[in-house]
């Protein structure tokens, strides 16, 4: 257990590090770190590895939480360590890519299993293989060096302005509009501040979120698998559009409903995609069975590439299909579908530390969204569908 002389220490050192100062002295409530947050994370690791549940506030005889054990015997360096060997399932790469030699990876190993009392790694002809403790590790060492990145950024921010990175996924219908109009607000506003951006589905971005590696996802809520630790905010509502290639057979005519379109092959999205799921809704309405579909993509440039081939037909948000329409890539056909499809929007982890940068990306994003859907009639709405009929 650290003194309080201890944590003075640690805390100076640190505030050297950072070029500020870590310690703020407080009349009569002892020493705290200047706005630094509980290490949850620290505890959440030590928690999940031992199995032990810490110690509430009321039960340390009326003072705070003691420092779980291991904030004295781990190093940063031990967490990077992890990571890397997660990464490549090879010591002697991952050491490579530390600066360290073998040994002292090793060593580094060896201490921190026995700090956690154990075994992270076992050794197997295709490599260095996590443990079920293993992975529980590399997990949190993860969010604890992000954690620790974003202290960096926050700090940097506060002495020149909001800067950093905030890493956000986006399913492809945020891609066509709010995506661009909010980097060039972004460039224009705040131009120490970068975008990383990931796109997916849903469910492969909520992956990434909840394993630390987004700060913020654009998507749809279903199959959100925690209500209590993510929270949804919906942004915008669109209609499905029924798309095909420029030339298609199906643009000569005038009208067309869904039932008609029942014959036809389709290209679709996976099964567990809120498109496929909605478009599937509107032909159960029919009482018909989803058409064959020998292909199926999550990629809406896949979709686009054999669409343009072939005379398949394909479904695609109102955006992407304005989108690729505008290119002259692809036609719409006059079919309203019913609305169907779940709105998107913002997609956070409740809990989780805050920057600037993110408050800043999410009311940028927010903003934007608002005024888009405030200039676009309701999702379902539209007395008749968009098409790109040829007479």
């Amino acid at each position: 257990m650290l003194s309080a002389a201890g944590l003075r220490r640690h805390f100076g050192k640190l505030g050297k590090t950072l070029t500020v100062h870590g310690v703020s002295k407080r009349p009569a409530s002892g020493t705290l770190p200047a706005g630094a947050p509980a290490p949850t994370a620290l505890w959440h690791l030590q928690t999940e590895v031992a199995g032990e549940a810490i110690p509430s506030a009321g039960s340390t005889h009326g003072r705070a939480n003691p420092l779980p054990p291991l904030l004295s015997r781990l190093k940063l360096r031990q967490l990077a360590l992890v990571l890397a060997l997660e990464e490549t399932r090879n010591l002697h790469r991952a050491a490579d890519s530390l600066n360290l030699s073998q040994p002292a990876a090793t060593k580094m190993l060896h201490e921190l299993e026995a700090a956690l009392d154990v075994p992270l790694f076992e050794r197997h002809a295709r490599g260095m293989v996590p443990t079920h403790y293993g992975t529980v590790v590399a997990r949190h060492a993860r969010l604890l060096l992000v954690d620790l990145r974003k202290l960096h950024q926050d700090i940097d921010g506060l002495r020149v302005g909001i800067q950093g990175t905030v890493r956000l996924g986006a399913i492809v219908a945020a891609v066509p509009d709010l995506i661009p109009e909010a980097f060039v607000s972004i460039r224009r506003e705040q131009p120490t501040l970068s975008l990383s951006l990931v796109t997916d589905t849903s469910d492969a971005l909520l992956a990434l979120l909840q394993g630390g590696r987004l700060d913020l996802m654009l998507g749809r809520s279903t199959g959100l698998p925690d209500g209590e630790t993510l929270h949804f905010e919906p942004l915008i509502g669109e209609d499905l559009h029924v798309i095909v290639r420029p030339g298609h057979p199906l643009l000569a005519r005038v009208a067309l409903t869904l039932a008609e379109l029942a014959g036809e092959q389709w290209i679709l999205q996976p099964e567990a995609s809120a498109m496929r799921r909605a478009l599937a809704a509107a032909f159960t309405l029919l009482q018909l069975p989803l058409p064959q579909h020998p292909v199926e993509t999550a990629s809406m440039l896949a979709t686009v590439s054999i669409l343009a081939h072939t005379d398949l037909i394909g479904v695609v948000p109102s955006g992407v299909a304005t989108y690729f329409a505008t290119l002259g890539a692809v036609r719409r056909l006059p079919v309203q579908l019913p609305p169907l499809l779940e709105p998107f929007g913002l997609i956070t982890v409740r809990d989780r530390p805050v920057s600037p940068a993110l408050i800043y990306v999410t009311a940028t994003l927010r903003a934007i969204a608002r005024g888009m859907a405030a200039a676009a009639p309701p999702a379902g709405s539209r007395a008749a569908a968009p098409s790109d009929h040829i007479p």
